[in-house]
């Protein structure tokens, strides 16, 4: 039995579509159907790279693409407003994060999921950044104790960063991961 290819319509072709245009690519089941980018030279350029129809109208993408998934990559605002019409036209959607800006979009795109039966699924790529690795690390050995708040990092972190036990500073040990 062959396996299932799910066919893939792409909302916004910023800096971000990029990974996931070579990710589609890559993964064997997965086929790029339809590109649509608000920006009618960011919609050809991409149609015409991957060898695609291209849209400037969103709806009219989700109308007429034989997408089984799509994909939002756009501006964090519009997610909910583009995953509830893609759930609508009975599209899986797959975006990346934050799912929403206030929880009554997330509330409202989970409803529209779920009531359409289609997936949700939210991209959390920095499961994979270095500072995330670190802390879970620093958690799973014990040195950093129960993590009650995380925050972004940018920028580099040191090779020798040194996590702090509770306490520590008070004559209390630290500890050093690499």
């Amino acid at each position: 039995m062959a396996a299932k290819t799910f066919r893939i319509a792409l909302v916004g072709c910023g800096r971000i579509s990029k990974n996931h245009f070579e990710a589609i690519d890559k993964v064997d089941g997965l086929e790029l159907v339809a590109v649509c980018d608000a920006d009618p030279e960011r919609a050809k350029l991409a149609g015409t790279e991957w060898k695609v129809p291209y849209f400037t109208s969103y709806e009219k993408m989700l109308a007429e693409s034989k997408a089984d998934v799509v994909t939002i990559a756009t501006p964090s605002g519009l997610h909910p407003e583009q995953g509830i019409a893609a759930a609508k036209a009975g599209k899986h959607v797959v975006m990346e994060k934050p799912m929403a800006i206030s929880l009554t979009g997330a509330d409202a795109l989970v409803q529209a999921c779920d009531k359409a039966g289609v997936q949700l699924f939210v991209v959390k790529q920095n499961r994979l950044n270095p500072p995330v690795q670190l802390l879970k690390r620093a958690t799973a050995i014990a040195l950093a104790g129960s993590t009650w708040r995380a925050a972004r990092c940018t920028g580099r972190v040191p090779r020798s960063t040194t996590i702090r036990r509770r306490g520590a500073g008070r004559g209390n040990s630290t500890a050093a991961l690499s």
